[in-house]
Order: structure tokens, then sequence, then C-alpha cells
């Protein structure tokens, strides 16, 4: 059944009004007028006028028995879960029992190239995109003349029905969306995709997932809009197509960035970052930033209207909360936050402040009297507002002075709970006790989670070396010029700190320490990690040095800062601009993204994925690279306008294209011992460099001739 019937239907019913179905085609001849071609029927949702709920009663009552029948990849069509603008989502079983989602692209664009295009290019995208907050897709193709996608079935609304049907979200669970979706978006970014049309019709509000504290499980859909800028197999595509280009407006205007709204061509992560923080601020408030009678007027203001968020701070919203925001919603990109690993730090920033003092505690540590766990998180909250702790309350005061006196009661009562506080007021006072006399004595002093920030407050200025004790240290620990010369040890393992923010003139060491939150190292900043782990870093203009360290998370250097890694292991790539990476023998998993920046890497493993390369040079000077290896899915070197002045070992096995080379490479550049496995050695260079720097790694392994591949470059 069309969309004309649908909106008969919804009349006949008194579900909208003749005047509403009026405004919508009004809207529809404004985003036509802009390259944007949707239904009056979706349109009606998207503005309002009829709820999801009613939209997908009426899409049940209208499913055709044809598309009942229709059976895809296995799976039986059983009706519709909703629809948007391009097609219809209908859930598929198969005899097993196992359910998904289906997409069908709608009947009236199967024979619009545009749209097939569209279409395939979302499944295409989100078919290689692997993140629990990204909704899977399984499987593609035509089925009698339609096209389908195969997608994870996501039990539970959109956020934009959520807003609807429960009204706005509280600050914590928009700290756990933006969490969640940051990592998503952050992802697909990674694996070369813009999604372009983040908003809350395109985000699942699932059932948190088992074993994790979360309030819900949120999913990305419909990367109909996204922009695949590393499939270079389909690059030309939005040029032949018009997709995109210079003065076409793609996306949803109440969550379009300027850049996006004005139809620049060059967009980048940070449209998606505008793209979120516009949803969240529907989310948190239940309606969006801007109004208007037309598309345009809301496009208009997302380009020329300054972001008021005056109506969150009025609701109670956390400042810190609001001010994260207000950096996302920058309307001059240059002054927004530029990358998903900004925005994740900064996150994680909020969220401690919000937990701080609430955090798990290991099994090993005492479990805090509600007198400790209020202390706790005022230690907690003055260490991020940098300003002396409070005086204990009286309440400490006194039982840490009544030992004898429970004693005696204890032979009297002995009650569980009289023994539980007694092993607490004991393993108190012995480690304040403890605490005090290494802090007055020679050698290395010593803190817990409850004592570090009286601990660095006494040190400032020292050079000092503290030894932690198993624990959450529950804050953002933030370390600035007082804390130079700052050693800090883990006593044992299981130091766990949420997150550390180095500020300007710090030169610090931390050993065997977990930073499970994010790590960010402002200008003039000296950090080592000996050890340990962390999950996400951003050096911002900083120097950081990690020996034999794991870590998880991706890893940012921007603005001439400087990351060295000596041995062990990063999970999920390096990406620097202007900045300079220093490598040496360790193992990456994720590409190496070097942007008008230096290079050196020496006996080190660098695991691509997806599309990007393994190693991608955009206007990098000074590369050096030696006994390295490269592992691609695609492409195993993308240069472009860089300088590789000196190679010496550099094995690349790759799918597609060892080398993809653009921009001059200079006779004078020392290259041996080359050894590439690809269907095409190298594109770009002259075949003359690539056959010497070959036969110079044949002549060094003659006794094994088989580690060279010899293939023709071209």
């Amino acid at each position: 059944m069309d969309d004309q019937r649908l909106v008969q239907m919804a009349l006949d019913q008194g579900l909208i009004t003749a005047d509403q179905v009026a405004d919508a085609t009004r809207e529809q001849l404004a985003l036509a007028d802009r390259g944007l071609n949707n239904s009056v029927w979706y349109l009606l949702q998207d503005l309002g006028h009829l709820s999801d709920q009613a939209a997908r009663e009426l899409r049940k009552k209208s499913s055709s028995s044809g598309v009942r029948a229709l059976e895809v990849g296995g799976y039986q069509i059983q009706g519709r879960l909703g629809a948007g603008g391009m097609g219809d989502v209908f859930r598929g079983r198969n005899t097993a029992g196992d359910e998904v989602a289906i997409k069908l692209l709608s009947a009236k664009f199967q024979s619009n190239e545009e749209y097939q295009r569209r279409f395939d290019r979302e499944a295409r995208t989100s078919m290689r995109l692997r993140h629990p907050h990204i909704a899977r897709s399984l499987d593609a193709g035509l089925v009698q003349g339609t096209r389908f996608m195969v997608m994870e079935l996501v039990e539970g609304p959109s956020l934009k029905a959520r807003i609807q049907d429960q009204g706005p979200i509280s600050d914590l669970e928009a700290v756990f969306l933006l969490e969640q979706m940051a990592g998503a978006l952050g992802h697909s970014w990674n694996e070369g995709v813009l999604h372009r049309d983040v908003k809350p019709a395109n985000i699942i509000i699932g059932a948190p997932r088992p074993g994790h504290h979360e309030p819900f499980c949120a999913k990305l859909i419909d990367f109909g809009l996204a922009k695949a800028w590393q499939d270079a197999e389909h690059s030309g595509e939005e040029s032949r197509g018009g997709l995109t280009g210079a003065g076409l407006a793609l996306g949803t205007p109440h969550y379009m960035s300027p850049e996006q709204a004005s139809g620049q061509a060059d967009l980048d992560q940070r449209c998606d970052i505008y793209g979120l923080g516009a949803s969240l601020f529907h989310a948190l408030m239940g309606h969006t930033m801007y109004s208007g009678k037309s598309s345009a007027v809301i496009m208009y203001k997302q380009v020329t209207e300054q972001i008021d968020l005056s109506e969150l701070r009025k609701k109670g919203a956390r400042k810190q909360l609001v001010e994260l925001l207000e950096k996302m919603l920058a309307k001059d990109r240059s002054k927004r936050l530029a990358t998903w690993v900004e925005v994740l730090a900064a996150t994680a920033r909020v969220k401690a402040l919000m937990n701080a003092g609430l955090g798990a505690i290991p099994s090993a540590i005492p479990v805090a009297t509600p007198v400790a766990a209020r202390v706790s998180s005022e230690i907690a909250l003055a260490v991020l507002a940098q300003r002396p702790v409070a005086t204990l309350p009286k309440a400490t005061s006194s039982a840490l002075n009544t030992q004898p006196n429970l004693s005696a009661s204890i032979g009297k009562r002995r009650t569980s709970a009289t023994w539980l506080l007694l092993v607490v007021v004991v393993a108190v006072g012995l480690g304040f006790s403890a605490w005090w006399l290494l802090l007055r004595g020679e050698g290395p002093r010593a803190a817990t989670p409850a004592t570090l920030a009286e601990v660095l407050r006494s040190s400032a200025g020292q050079a000092v070396e503290i030894r932690l004790a198993p624990g959450i240290y529950g804050a953002v620990l933030r370390l600035g010029a007082a804390a130079t010369g700052l050693d800090l040890r883990a006593a044992g393992p299981g130091v766990v700190l949420t997150g550390v923010t180095a500020e300007p003139g710090l030169r610090a060491t931390l050993s065997g320490i977990e930073v499970r939150g994010p790590l960010t190292l402002g200008p003039g900043v000296q950090l080592e990690l000996q050890g340990g782990s962390a999950h996400a870093v951003l050096v911002d203009g900083g120097r950081l040095t990690c020996v034999n360290t794991e870590i998880a998370g991706p890893i940012a250097v921007n603005h001439q800062g400087v990351l060295s890694l000596r041995g062990g292991r990063a999970g999920a790539g390096i990406r620097g601009e202007d900045s300079t990476i220093e490598l040496h023998d360790c193992r990456i998993s994720g590409a190496v993204q070097i942007t008008r920046g230096a290079l050196s890497a020496t006996t080190t493993v660098i695991s691509g994925n997806g599309e990007i390369p393994a190693l991608a040079l955009d206007r990098a000077n000074g590369v050096t690279l030696h006994a390295v290896t490269l592992d691609s899915s695609a492409v195993g070197v993308a240069a472009d306008s860089s300088a590789i002045t000196a190679l010496d070992g550099l094995t690349i096995s790759a799918s597609r294209v060892g080398i993809a080379w653009t921009g001059p490479a200079d006779p004078t550049w020392e290259w041996r011992g080359l050894r590439v496995t690809a269907p095409t050695v190298a594109s770009g260079l002259p075949a003359t460099r690539v056959a010497a720097a070959s036969a110079s790694a044949a002549s060094s392994t003659a006794s094994s001739p088989q580690a060279v591949t010899h293939a023709n470059p071209k």
C-alpha cells in the first residue's frame, strides 16, 4: 500500500488533520528545493503530527499479503516494524525461531538510480561496521526485484519515540547515551564512515546488556546518508550520482551541523559530533533546539543563530554536561570538539564527577561505612575542583576514638553488625596511622583512595614517590605543575584511576596503574606510563611515553604533541595530526594515520582493518620505518604528498594494494628491504624504486626467496 493511502487512512481515523497534511506538504516542497525527497507520510511523523506508535499500527493494518509472503534470505516476513525515508522495516523469522529486521527499498524508489545507489551504499557500509552500539547488518541483495537488507533486530523504541512517550531523559541517562553513541560513531569514523544523519529517530533504546552497569543499550541505525570516505572503490559515487556536493544539504534540518546546512562538501566527524549534541539537547529538553515554519527556516537558524543552552541550566542540568554540549554545538567547527576521542574523554570526566566516590569497590577492600562513603565523595570532588578538603565530619572523629568502648561492648553483644563496625574502624585507624608515619618519615609515601588528595596536596612542589594501595580512585585526577617530579606507583595489583588529566608544567610517572577513564595530556606536559594499562588517550600538545603499556582504546595526538610507545600494545589504532609518533617494538591493532606530522617506527607490527590502510600518511614528513610489518585487509601504505625518507625492512601483506602513492618520491630517499604480498605491489611509484627496494630485500634473504613477492608494480 502506498504512502498516499496511509495518509488517507490516518485522516479517516482522525489521527491527523488536513492542516497537518498541508504543513507536511509544504515541508516536502521546501526539502525538494534542497535536494531531499521525502514522502508526506514520512514527514507527518518527522514533524510530530503522527506518533511512531500510530504509524506502526496503520502499517500493520495495511500490510499486504504479497509482502507478508515474501521470504528473504531464509527469513519469512512477519509484519512491519517501522518506516523510513527510503523504505519499510519488517520483522523476519526463520524456521529455527531466530528473528531479524528486514529493510526493503520502497517500490516507488526501485527504479530510481539515486535511491538504489544510496540503499546499496548503506548495505555495503553498515556490513563492515562491528560495534556493540551499532545495529549489525547481516546480509543484503535482491529478492523478486526488490532490494533488501537483513539486520540485527533491536527490541525497543527509538529515542524519538522514548521522548514522545516518556518525556525528557535524565542527566545520567544522557551521559550513558553520549558515551555509547560517541563510541559507535568513533568506531564508524575510524572505519572510514561518516553517518551524516545522527538524530533521535536513528537511535534505538534497547534493554541493558547482562553484566553491564547501564540503564539501556542504545544502537545506532540507518546509514542511508553515510559517506564512506575511505572506500576507494566507490570514491567517485557521490560526484557521479549527486548525492553530495557543494550547495546540496543532506541530513535532517533539526540536527544538521552549520556546515551541512550551508551545503559544504568537506565534512568530517565534527558534523556528526554536532548532530549528536543536537540530539542530546532534544532528549534532555523534550524539544529541538530550533523551531520554524519550514526546513529552510530551521537550516538558516542552524547556520546563523547562536545556541541558547540557558533552558538546560534553568532545568537544573549539570553544569559540566551543559559545558560539554556547548563544545559539541559550537557553530564554528574549528572551535568544536574535533574528534570522538575528545568527546569520550570529556564524557568520562563528566561521568566521573557525577559518580565521584560511588564507584564499585574490589572485594579485597573493606566496604566503607556511610560516613566513610560521604568523606570519599567529598575528597573526590575536591580533587576535581582543586580545592581544600573540608574537615572530616565529627561523626568520623568520634568513631575513630571509640575503640576501647567498642571492644568492651563486643564481649556483651557480639552481634555481626558490631564486628563489622570494629573491623572497619580498626582498618581505617591503622591505615591512617601508617599513612601519617610514612608521610612524616623518609622514603615512599602511601595513599589510599580516601587519602590521595591530601597526600598530593602535602607533596606539592616536591619530587616524591607515592605508593597507591589497591582500589578504585573514583575521580578524574588532575595533575599540574605542582606535581612535577611525582612518581605514582601501584603498591600491588588492582590500582585503578578512573581518569587522569595532565596539565601544563607536569613531569610525572605512573607505574603499574590502570587508567580506566580517559588519559588527557595538555600542552607542556611530560608523562610516562610504566606498565599498567590505559583506555582512550588524548595527547593534546604534551608528551606521553608508554613503556610496556597496554592501551585498549583509540589514541589521538595533536597540536605538536609527542607520543612514544616502547613495547606494549595499542588496541584501536593511532591518529596523529601536527604531531610526532615514535613506535618501538610495539603491536598496533588498527590503522596508524599521520596528518602533517612525523613518524618513526622500529620493530613494530601494525594490523589495519576495514578499508582504512594500515599506514595512512597525509602530508607527513620525516617518516622512517625499520623492521616494520603491515597487515591490511585492503591497502598496506597509502601516502599522499608525504615523505618516507628512510625505509630499512618493511613487510606488507595486503588484499588489494601494497603501496598506494600520490605525490613525488625523492630519489635520494634510502629504501631497502621491501617485501610486499599483494595483488598490486605498488601504484603511483616509479617501478625502478620499488624494484630496487625489493631487490635489496631479496639479496638479504637469499636463503628464503619466498619471503619476497615478485609482482609487477603498476
